[in-house]
């Protein structure tokens, strides 16, 4: 069947979170520069943690080394917060999702993505 415009196709609608993901992700990594950083994606299967954030360690000789220091990263993101009189803010989050991240042998970060202001704010897990 040929269609003659895009509105007489039947096409997959745009989730505006999905597209609101990929902003932040793209907005977050850029924030790590990637001799200092190596990021690893979990797309595969997404339980709760979005990245694993390694430290890179530069030699006086020369070079860089993986250090293993590892945390975990949960990205939210939102194009509204409710602030509280006290400036703090919410966000739902799931009691599962927060289990999921504190059975995590290393650190665990909420991280959040504020899009019209481009602000990012983090949280340790364990907090």
């Amino acid at each position: 069947m040929v269609y003659h415009s895009f509105e007489d196709a039947d096409l997959p609608k745009v989730n505006p979170n999905e597209s609101l993901e990929t902003i932040s992700e793209y907005h977050l990594l850029s924030l790590f520069p990637v001799e200092k950083f190596h990021i690893r994606a979990e797309k595969d299967r997404d339980k709760g943690i979005d990245f694993h954030i390694e430290l890179k360690k530069e030699l006086a000789s020369g070079g860089w080394r993986y250090t293993n220091y590892q945390c975990a990263i949960q990205l939210k993101s939102t194009n509204t917060i409710q602030q509280s009189d006290d400036g703090s803010f919410g966000f739902q989050l799931f009691t599962s999702n927060i289990n999921y991240l504190l059975n995590n042998p290393m650190p665990a970060y909420y991280i959040f993505y504020h899009h019209p202001t481009k602000a990012f704010f983090y949280e340790n897990v364990k907090n």
